[in-house]
C-alpha cells in the first residue's frame, strides 16, 4: 500500500515543469529527491550538462532517471560509518544542528533550511536535538525511514 503513495516520474515532472511543459535543470535535483533519490548537486550538474539549454523535456528527464538508477548506492554500514565521525559520544546519536549546518552550507549540498527541514521532518529526535545515526543513514540510503525505529 505504501507503494501506491510513492510519486511516479510523470507526476513529479508534471508538478515541477514550467508553463512551456519543460523541466528547468535547476529543479532536477528536487525532482530526483521527490522520487526517492539522494543525488549530490555535482552529480546532477554533471548529468544535466549533457543536454543543451536550461530546460529538459520528459524523455531527457527519463534518461537522467535511468542514469541515477544505475548509480550504486553505498552500503548502509558505509554511510553509518561516515556519519559516525559526528557521533562524539559514540552512543549512536548526532546533532541535528551540526548536520543541518553541513548540509545547508555552501560547502555542503546547498539545501535551503526549508528543504533540510522537509528532508528530516519524519526523523524522530530526542529532547536534546539529536537524531539517531541509523535513522539518518537509512534516510540517505533509502529515501525514507524504516517502518519501526527503536528509540
Amino acid at each position: 500500500m505504501a507503494n501506491s503513495l510513492k510519486p511516479n516520474k510523470k507526476d513529479v515532472f508534471k508538478d515541477l515543469r514550467s508553463k512551456d511543459g519543460s523541466l528547468s535543470k535547476e529543479k532536477v535535483a528536487k525532482a530526483l529527491r521527490c522520487l526517492g533519490f539522494n543525488p549530490l548537486q555535482e552529480e546532477v550538474n554533471r548529468v544535466t550538462k549533457k543536454y543543451k539549454g536550461a530546460h529538459l523535456n520528459f524523455a531527457q528527464f527519463e534518461e537522467i532517471l535511468k542514469e541515477f538508477e544505475k548509480l550504486r548506492k553505498p552500503p548502509k554500514n558505509e554511510v553509518e560509518e561516515s556519519l559516525s565521525i559526528f557521533d562524539v559520544d559514540g552512543d549512536g546519536w548526532i546533532s541535528r544542528g551540526q548536520i543541518k549546518h553541513l548540509i545547508c552550507s555552501q560547502t555542503g549540498e546547498g539545501l535551503s533550511e526549508d528543504e533540510f527541514e522537509e528532508l528530516l521532518d519524519n526523523i524522530p529526535g530526542n529532547e536534546d536535538g539529536m537524531i539517531r545515526v541509523a535513522d539518518f543513514a537509512h534516510l540517505l540510503n533509502q529515501g525514507g525511514l524504516p517502518t519501526v525505529t527503536d528509540l
